[in-house]
């Protein structure tokens, strides 16, 4: 129950987030952008914490797409740009969080898999088990250098150190396509650092 209502309280948090933000135009990421060339081409797509769509409607150019999120007012308005995009009929969006949707689906089922911006070392085993052999998970975590969110109790336990995600028990035995700390200041002046990596499952 208190797992429920934490999910409960996350969502509403996020809702009020994107519904704060609704008609604002959005784009893909950039790390989308800048590492598409080693993604696959082709295949089933699973974007996690998706939002309001913008990089699961990138990747539906080669994929078909499956965005999820936990905010129904981000999968919303996912919702109603694609039907307004070429797109429409290659992608789908669905309310949920990772966690029991993960568990819900098929072994082996995603050439790709996605997790940008938002992420929960937590559903690594999940994210693992439902990529096909061969296939691609790319990941952009905030770390716990991010002066931003260290403070933040919402983000405690999803904020990765540079070593978080190469521990044998999340990407061992994987190929390390790409493995980049991203140091910026934000608009407001903070200090922040991402965590770009891009892992292949052995065949």
């Amino acid at each position: 129950m208190a797992r429920d209502n934490g999910i409960d309280a996350e969502r509403q948090r996020w809702n009020d987030r994107h519904a704060a933000r609704a008609g604002r135009p959005g784009r893909p990421s950039a790390f989308l952008e800048k590492y598409a060339r080693i993604l696959p081409r082709h295949g089933a797509a699973l974007d996690i914490a998706c939002g309001t769509g913008e990089n699961a409607a990138f990747l539906a150019r080669e994929f078909d797409v499956t965005g999820i999120d936990l905010s129904d007012v981000a999968i919303g308005i996912a919702r109603s740009r694609a039907d307004r995009m070429p797109i429409r009929g290659r992608v789908r969006f669905v309310a949920a969080d990772a966690g029991s949707f993960l568990a819900s689906e098929a072994a082996g089922k995603y050439t790709l898999v996605t997790c940008i911006k938002f992420f929960d070392p937590a559903i690594v085993p999940a994210m693992k088990r439902v990529l096909a052999p061969g296939g691609t998970i790319a990941i952009q975590a905030y770390t716990t250098r991010d002066e931003r969110l260290r403070s933040s109790p919402q983000m405690e336990g999803k904020l990765v150190t540079e070593s978080t995600l190469f521990e044998p028990a999340m990407f061992g035995g994987y190929w390390i396509l790409v493995n980049e700390l991203d140091d910026f200041i934000d608009d407001e002046g903070h200090e922040r650092q991402r965590l770009d990596v891009i892992a292949r499952k052995p065949q």
